[in-house]
């Protein structure tokens, strides 16, 4: 079975790739290639718009014909080139192009199918970076509460989701396990600007505090906090959490281990499980079944494109 891609656009090509390495039944060929090429049972070309035109078809008549359509020109059927009718099956990248197929008709509902990248078994989540600031004197800022939070009181299956990232001098990061450890002990003005910048909470697991001033750092930074009620935290912070901010009693674990599996839940749950389904093994699998059920039936109602 031949795959054919474009040879350029960086999507197009990668799919192309992809699948032809995900199964032993695809040949990867480019557009270059294909004068050169040996029959084959069944074709898919990745790119209509670049890589398919009835010529092809005429060359091997009896093979099945599916093309990927990626999009109209400025959403204009305009834009259609001809031939782009002809195939005997069509995979669309998303669902609007598949309603205007439809819609105009251009072939029969089971000659087509949405396929979306399988993109999501190639990238892992990044871990959340909680930042914590060290100045002065350590007795106080949480030495030994925040090492029982991780080592005991957090998931450990959720816990790879974080990293955390501490800024002055003073933290053991020996004695946290299984976690990713920063210590940036810098202690200029500017390294804390870019501090700020490389974070995406500051968590300030203080068991007392005057202020602290880091807490005024982070919110001139527009950055969320995740704070225990010790100085002037409460004078800023909500009492209730909301989306954003997250206030917790000074030295409760739990409450503290609740708030972090809140978040790496929320995202997990609220933003990956959108994509977690996608894999370019299942995307193959698909697209396989796909042809072979078009393959079964080369007769289409086709509309003729001006």
């Amino acid at each position: 079975m031949a795959v054919i891609h474009p040879g350029s656009g960086w999507i197009l090509s990668k799919i192309a790739e992809r699948i032809a390495n995900c199964s032993d039944i695809f040949d990867l060929y480019s557009v270059d290639d294909t004068l050169e090429r040996p029959t084959y049972d069944a074709y898919y070309y990745v790119d209509i718009q670049n890589c398919w035109n009835v010529e092809m078809k005429k060359q091997d008549p009896t093979a099945t014909h599916i093309g990927m359509f990626t999009h109209l020109d400025k959403d204009d059927i305009r834009s259609f080139r001809y031939g782009w009718n002809e195939l005997d099956g069509v995979v669309h990248m998303c669902k609007r192009y598949l309603e205007v197929f439809r819609r105009e008709k251009f072939y029969d509902n089971d000659r087509m199918c949405v396929l979306y990248p399988g993109e999501v078994s190639d990238f892992l989540m990044r871990p959340i970076i909680l930042g914590v600031v060290q100045r002065g004197g350590f007795e106080g800022k949480g030495d030994g509460f925040l090492q029982k939070v991780w080592n005991e009181t957090i998931n450990s299956s959720l816990r790879d989701n974080f990293s955390l990232m501490f800024k002055g001098q003073g933290w053991d990061k020996s004695s946290f396990d299984g976690i990713n450890i920063f210590v940036d002990e810098d202690e200029d003005y500017e390294s804390y600007k870019r501090f700020y910048q490389s974070i995406d909470y500051l968590l300030i697991p203080s068991l007392w505090e005057g202020g602290p001033m880091s807490l005024l750092e982070a919110l001139a930074c527009g950055l969320p906090v995740i704070a225990s009620d010790v100085g002037f935290v409460p004078d800023f912070l909500s009492k209730s959490e909301d989306d954003n901010h997250h206030l917790y009693v000074s030295g409760d674990d739990k409450q503290l281990s609740d708030i972090l599996m809140k978040i790496a839940l929320n995202r997990l749950f609220n933003r990956r499980y959108l994509v977690d389904h996608l894999s370019w093994d299942n995307y193959t699998a698909r697209l396989l079944s796909f042809i072979d059920r078009v393959g079964t039936d080369k007769v289409l109602s086709r509309k003729v494109v001006m």
